[in-house]
């Protein structure tokens, strides 16, 4: 229950009470008291949803989108390499970026092992390297488009690489 809804219950349980023959005091009493047991509900089920337990889901997000940025690396280094596949290198490209997209929308697999304190910065350096990623697949992107294979293939071999080892070394989990 949300923290908007439960003043707005606290009303209507005042107002049954009154209704039914109990004196405003005696209302508010039993009012009160359901008001906080819907707020302890509310807490226990914010933390049921905190970023640990939320975790493996948002981590199997974030699973399945770096499997389709990896096989469509392998689809996008095929097509540059075998030359003229200008459309699937494109499609390749957009299906890197939407899957880079998704991981973005995730988290570090690694957050819950980071101090609390730490967590913040940590998140925010993952949502940087996704960004930087993105960037890097525009410009990939444009060299496709602008028929320069080899310098698409050579940042894909390179860069992507030397992106996708380093952020793996950081926000995977040891």
């Amino acid at each position: 229950m949300s923290n908007r809804k439960i003043p707005l219950l606290f009303a209507f349980l005042v107002a049954g009470a009154v209704a039914c023959g109990l004196t405003v005091a005696r209302a508010a009493s039993a009012a009160a008291e359901a008001r906080a047991c819907a707020e302890s509900a509310h807490d226990e089920a914010a933390a049921a949803l905190s970023a640990d337990a939320r975790a493996p889901e948002e981590n199997e997000v974030v699973h399945r989108a770096m499997e389709g940025l990896k096989g469509n690396l392998k689809k996008l280094r095929g097509a540059l390499e075998a030359g003229g596949k200008q459309a699937e290198a494109l499609a390749a490209v957009a299906s890197m970026q939407k899957h880079a997209l998704e991981a973005k929308a995730g988290g570090p697999s690694n957050l819950a092992e980071k101090p609390e304190a730490e967590r913040a910065a940590h998140a925010l350096a993952y949502r940087r390297e996704i960004a930087v990623l993105l960037g890097e697949l525009a410009a990939l992107e444009v060299e496709v488009i602008d028929g320069q294979d080899q310098a698409a293939l050579a940042r894909a071999k390179d860069r992507l690489i030397t992106l996708r080892d380093g952020a793996h070394e950081r926000f995977q989990k040891q």
